[in-house]
Formats: structure tokens, sequence, C-alpha cells
């Protein structure tokens, strides 16, 4: 009976251990991986925020509240099916300190949730972490970071479909070689060498 009980609390503890590195796929009405038309996904997102507007396809939304903080908000939805791949959290703070606050507050709550982060090489004075829930193919990614256009500290979360992400990056790769060979045929009929793009 003992062995029986032993047995039940292990079993137990492995499934509430397993349960907390799901990581959250649902934000603001939207799921992650579903597909929503872009008025239908800021209609949803608006009812959490106080402004918000569509350009190309990604919504952008204000004040929203999110985690106890208020954020601006921006979703990303796929170019070609519509589908929900990205959300990104993003507060700016004048004060580096204010920043490495806000950072070190969520590393600790997400790190109660979700277990131990990996941490990316920081460049550029960058904090960066990150959680891979390979299950969901979810990437939580926690950053903080300068931005020079802003002379501010920025504090980025950012909850993605890992296989819709790498998708898009491969996009904008294609898109990218497409668009230099282009300019450099353009370039090439010009009578501009290589050596002339510097």
């Amino acid at each position: 009976m003992k062995r029986t009980i032993l047995l039940f609390i292990g079993l137990l503890i492995c499934i509430v251990s397993t349960a907390q590195t799901k990581i959250q796929t649902n934000f603001l009405g939207l799921r992650l991986c579903q597909t929503y038309s872009l008025s239908e996904a800021k209609e949803i997102i608006s009812q959490k925020s106080t402004n918000s507007f569509i350009n190309e396809n990604l919504i952008y939304a204000f004040n929203v509240n999110f985690g106890g903080y208020d954020w601006i908000v921006r979703v990303s939805l796929t170019k070609e099916l519509s589908e929900f791949g990205t959300i990104q959290f993003h507060k700016v703070h004048e004060r580096k300190e204010e920043a490495e606050s806000m950072c070190e507050a969520l590393l600790d709550g997400l790190t109660k949730k979700y277990g131990k982060a990996y941490v990316s090489v920081p460049k550029y004075n960058d904090t960066q972490y990150y959680w891979n829930d390979g299950e969901n193919s979810c990437l939580l990614e926690l950053n903080q970071r300068y931005a020079k256009g802003k002379s501010a500290w920025c504090v980025e979360l950012t909850y993605s479909n890992d296989k819709l992400r790498k998708q898009s990056i491969e996009e904008n790769i294609d898109k990218l070689k497409m668009f230099m060979s282009e300019q450099s045929e353009d370039g090439m009929s010009s009578g501009l060498s290589r050596s002339d793009w510097g």
C-alpha cells in the first residue's frame, strides 16, 4: 500500500511538472496557429486595448494589460494563410534600472511557471532568455535591449509558433535573395560591377 501511494505521488509530480512546461498559446482571445482575417483579429484585440491599427500583416495595439503590466502589442499573421504566428509585448523605459527590474520580475515569474530559461549570448548590452515547448512548437522569448532610435530601454516578451516563425524567416530570406538578384541584374545591365557595390 505504501509503495502504491509513493508511486501515485511520483506520477502526480511528473504530471504537474510536465504541465508547467507547456507554454501559453492563447492571447487576448486569439490562439497561435489559428486562422483569422486581419479585420477579425483586430476586432478581437480591440476589446482588450485602447487603440489598435493594421499595417500590412501586423496588428498593433496599445495599453494592453498582460501579466500585470500595460504593453504595446504587435500581432503577426502569416501573409499566405493569415495564421496567427507571433505576439510581441513591448514596454519602453527611460531608465535602464526600470527595464532591468521589470525583466527580473518577469524572469522570476516565467521561471516559476516554465522552468529554467535558456540564455542567449548577449550582444550590444541586450539580455535574452527563452523557453521552448517542443510539444506545442511554441517559443517564448524575454528580451531586454537598448533602443537607439528611442534612446530608451525596452523589455519585450514574445510568444511565437516556432514552425511559423521559421517559415516566415525562410520566406523573408527568399525575398531578400530575389531582391538582391534583381539588384544585381540591374547593376550589371547598367555597366556596374560587383566591386562597385562596395
